[in-house]
């Protein structure tokens, strides 16, 4: 036992001198080389495979030159029972292959994300992960010679399931809405959302909750059985391009035919218009008590680059209106006085004992009065 130990020593600390020398040699050889030859990933990869053959060579090693090896692992098999093995090998074979699954997962959800779509594979993964997990357990024990008390625990269980359940039923919605929403993708990662009037992109789609981040750099947190149920408008899906629209209202005096030329031209120099997509047009709305509503609109590349755009074209769009004489409607009010009109209401306040002219100089302001009696 004591030639074992001495040869395990010795064996750790070659391998250490060899991992050592392999790391130096990745960073020399990574140092020397141009990415064009030999890129990050590919040297990371070699140095993997490099330590992956000196780990089996040295245990190989390590047990052919070993004489006694069989033997204490003949020992170790007579002393220990019979699952034992069995239960290790199902264990370690069901880690390696939720290990497999979830480095496959990551790196598709990786590729999958610059698309926009890495939430799906996310939530997938985490499901297959668990699962495999669970059923490996399940092998484990039922190996071991546990099949009578794993019966009763799956028939406790199926009575405990029930309870959690009920106790439980927001968490269980959430999860299988966030698993709807993983399949059916009514969104992704990075689209754009208007949720109950706030704009935002989606940051992170989980198994309970989506985050959007508004904005603002606000972080919306919304159980996924809610945002399942209530209607969302997802600017990205399909087709991310988003015509903007700008409502400027001008007077009845003002040249409509000049307007319409101004507001195309500031369209079309704006570097945000995609004039090749869609040119610029300008439209009548409505009339309006206080003049002409006109609406201009002209296609970006998405929902941020519009509403960007058409804050641009506000300040642009006035400047032009007053170099060219073109007036913005506001509200006015006419007021149309009848003289004959005006001398009949003059004539009843006198009869009423009011004074006879109704100029400012002769009504009299109480206020006024007392502060010139104090001057005087």
């Amino acid at each position: 036992m004591m030639e074992i130990a001495v040869r395990i020593i010795i064996l750790v600390v070659i391998l250490l001198i060899l991992t050592w020398i392999v790391n130096l040699a990745y960073k020399r050889i990574k140092k020397a080389l141009s990415p064009k030859w030999l890129s990050e990933k590919g040297a990371r990869r070699s140095r993997k495979l490099a330590l992956t053959i000196l780990y089996l060579l040295g245990i190989l090693t390590f047990c052919w030159n070993t004489p006694s090896f069989d033997e204490y692992i003949y020992e170790a098999e007579q002393a220990l029972p019979e699952w034992f093995f069995s239960v290790i090998a199902i264990l370690v074979t069901t880690g390696m292959l939720a290990l497999i699954i979830k480095k496959l997962f990551e790196r598709r959800g990786k590729t999958a994300k610059e698309k926009g779509a890495g939430a799906g594979f996310k939530v997938i993964g985490r499901i297959l992960i668990f699962a495999i997990m669970f059923v490996g357990v399940l092998a484990a024990l039922g190996e071991a010679g546990c099949g009578a008390a794993l019966a009763a625990m799956i028939t406790s269980a199926g009575f405990l399931g029930i309870v959690i359940g009920f106790a439980a039923q927001s968490t269980l919605a959430n999860i299988f809405a966030g698993i709807s929403i993983a399949l059916s993708k009514p969104y992704m990662l990075g689209d754009a959302l208007l949720y109950k009037g706030d704009f935002g992109y989606v940051e992170d789609v989980g198994l309970r909750h989506t985050i959007i981040r508004t904005w603002d750099n606000r972080r919306i947190i919304i159980p996924n059985s809610v945002i399942d149920k209530e209607p969302i408008i997802n600017y990205a899906i399909e087709d991310p391009q988003m015509i903007g629209r700008l409502y400027v209202g001008i007077s009845y005096e003002s040249e409509v035919d000049k307007a319409f030329e101004v507001m195309k031209e500031e369209a079309k120099r704006h570097p945000l218009c995609l004039t090749k997509a869609m040119e610029p047009k300008v439209q009548i709305t409505d009339f309006k008590d206080s003049g002409l509503q006109l609406r201009l609109i002209a296609k970006t590349k998405n929902q941020g680059d519009a509403f960007q755009m058409c804050c641009d074209l506000r300040k642009s769009i006035l400047k032009r209106f007053r170099e060219e004489g073109i007036e913005i409607s506001y509200p006015r009010r006419y007021v149309i006085l009848d003289r004959a009109e005006a001398s009949n209401k003059k004539r009843e306040l006198n009869r009423k004992g009011s004074p006879k002219n109704l100029d400012d100089k002769d009504i009299r302001h109480p206020r006024r009065d007392n502060a010139r009696q104090q001057n005087e």
